[in-house]
């Protein structure tokens, strides 16, 4: 009987419920470029799912401004 591979999931979520949930292909790491692209997803669910509260937190949005870092070089 073959192992279970592990899955890594990323979910956001208020008060309200869900927001968005993803779940990476078995073998697939979390780079800059895929939370960035995480992170433009979870922009668009806002705006879907929240309207006028579809704003992301200003330290997200920086991170996406940098590509993917925290830290300004």
């Amino acid at each position: 009987m073959p192992l279970a591979a592990k899955v890594m999931g990323t979910v956001f979520w208020d008060a309200e419920g869900l927001i968005l949930a993803e779940v990476l292909e078995p073998g697939q790491n979390i780079t800059a470029a895929r939370y960035v692209q995480t992170l433009h997803k979870l922009r668009r669910a806002l705006r879907d799912k929240r309207p006028g509260r579809n704003k992301l937190p200003e330290r997200w949005e920086k991170c996406i401004q940098r590509s993917g870092d925290y830290v300004e070089k």
